[in-house]
């Protein structure tokens, strides 16, 4: 990616990031405004429920006290009596005294003419009579026992502080008994706060619609407008810091391609029937500085994506005659293979680099071996002309990573090839009980379609005694992997060869086998 391209989506991604954190800080405000708004309702409906359960209470005692009240009935000390209890009990409008069926006086004094008794709708637990909605005047809920009535205001059930655009509605037995409105705004019921509770024959519903709690919800969000900023400039400092760490990168590695700052490592190539090491192949190292070594995964596909794998095809050729123009002048069968990238393989550039060089250092040609890799996709009709040239020039041409790509049996079918590489990926199954089997896994299927195709065989990452067995027994000529050597430095690899010349390559070779920087099938060149 350009520079532009990482600055684009640093961008789109801050947006992206800042949209999603205002969603959250909405949907976290929402879900306050529910909790607090439940709250309150189910506060307010607890209240009417304990008000309800007292004034039912408060009626069974203040009755079965008037029935045990002896006095001349609607006497002046008898109807003291009731406004007594009238007045100290506030649930109560009015106490009425009953007599053959109708009301004989109340606490204001006589009836006349004589009221008839409401009709019963209910008989509670313990005994008593309830009526709703009479008229005495306005509508009255009763309590009744033999000799007394008690009137109580609906009002009473629901005079609480109940909050604006709410409905609260009483029931006894299902009956509704009290209701109380404020502003209530049009709302479904599935677009309302509700909240519901019981207590033996009283039940409160309370609701409330979300549209009404719009203030509570921007105050919610207005609250937390802080934390948003501050997770808002964490995310783009976040940001921030990724792409100059991307942008440094770049420059660091176009630096480093101007100075030259790239080491070859070699990892041997072993000849299975007779141990021999008979080749290797070149791998790219960028050389900070501070003599660290960045692995060819990380910087080989940033070079691909400006431009600049070319230079350092052309500084892994330079390096490799460089280090090795002496040893391969002096062992003509010994080959070196290099990583040809897609591009380079499009152009067929690196054919003229490679003759230039190779002519001035006196190296044959058939001495390097080029390989195609599966990082990407070929230009097939393109790679077909470069690798022919190469071909009639001399190189060996081998695909590597085979198996990893899109194009792999196209690349069979079109181009060429002299050498298939295994990928280690394969080469991984050999051990497992279903891989061993001829007729199971895909690594046999893979070796007996290169030799049909008449290809030479190189397998890739080998790591154990168990898979060398296995490749030699099923003819593959040539092995490369830690169970021979790790990839070593130009020095290392020549005391290698001399100490191995001649003789089987195996385990017991006296060299350091460290815990493994990285896998010998990355990405390189």
């Amino acid at each position: 990616m350009n520079k532009s391209t990482i600055i684009s989506i640093a961008s789109m991604s801050a947006l992206l990031a800042t949209a999603a954190t205002m969603w959250s800080v909405s949907q976290i405000a929402s879900l306050r405004t529910e909790k607090s708004e439940l709250n309150q309702l189910k506060q307010t409906a607890r209240q009417a429920l304990d008000r309800a359960t007292s004034t039912m209470h408060a009626a069974s005692v203040s009755l079965l006290t008037l029935e045990q009240l002896n006095l001349p009935p609607c006497s002046d000390e008898h109807r003291e009596a009731m406004q007594k209890l009238s007045f100290n009990a506030t649930h109560f409008e009015a106490v009425s005294y009953i007599e053959n069926g109708a009301v004989k006086c109340d606490s204001w004094g006589n009836i006349s003419p004589q009221q008839t008794m409401p009709q019963t709708e209910m008989l509670s637990d313990d005994g008593l009579l309830i009526s709703f909605n009479q008229p005495f005047p306005g509508a009255m809920t009763t309590w009744r026992s033999s000799h007394y009535m008690l009137q109580i205001n609906p009002l009473r059930f629901t005079d609480l502080g109940v909050p604006a655009d709410t409905q609260l509605s009483v029931y006894y037995n299902d009956e509704k008994i009290a209701e109380k409105t404020t502003k209530l705004s049009k709302s479904g019921a599935t677009d309302d706060y509700a909240a519901n509770l019981q207590a033996g024959h009283f039940a409160v519903a309370i609701n409330k619609p979300r549209a009404a709690a719009s203030a509570a919800v921007r105050e919610q969000t207005i609250l937390l407008l802080p934390w948003a900023a501050a997770m808002i400039a964490l995310i783009l400092l976040a940001i921030v810091a990724s792409v100059r760490r991307r942008l440094s990168f770049i420059g660091e590695l176009k630096h480093a391609v101007a100075e030259k700052r790239f080491v070859n490592h070699y990892q041997p190539i072993i000849d299975l029937r007779n141990g021999r090491c008979i080749g290797a192949e070149a791998l790219v190292r960028w050389q900070r500085p501070d003599g660290s070594l960045v692995r060819p995964d990380l910087f080989i596909p940033c070079a691909e994506q400006h431009a600049l794998i070319a230079a350092i095809t052309d500084i892994v050729i330079t390096t490799l005659i460089s280090d090795l123009q002496e040893f391969l002048r002096s062992n003509r069968d010994f080959h070196i293979a290099i990583n040809v990238a897609p591009e380079d393989l499009k152009s067929g550039r690196v054919l003229d680099v490679l003759a230039t060089q190779l002519a001035a250092a006196e190296i044959n040609a058939n001495q390097i071996w080029i390989e195609a890799t599966e990082r990407g996709t070929l230009d097939i009709k393109h790679a077909r002309a470069t690798i022919l040239r190469a071909q009639q020039a001399g190189h060996t041409v081998a695909i590597d990573d085979f198996g990893t790509g899109y194009s792999s049996l196209s690349y069979l079918q079109e181009i060429p090839l002299d050498v298939l590489k295994i990928d280690k990926s394969f080469i991984d199954t050999i051990g497992n009980d279903a891989a061993t089997s001829e007729h199971a896994g895909v690594t046999p299927h893979i070796i007996h379609m290169a030799q049909s195709l008449r290809l030479k065989i190189v397998a890739e990452g080998v790591e154990t005694a168990r898979q060398v067995d296995y490749l030699r027994a099923r003819g593959v000529e040539y092995a490369q992997g830690w169970w021979f050597s790790k990839a070593l430095s130009v020095h290392e690899f020549l005391a290698y060869h001399a100490r191995t010349d001649g003789h089987e390559a195996s385990s017991s070779l006296d060299l350091p086998r460290p815990a493994r920087p990285y896998s010998n099938r990355l990405t390189h060149v």
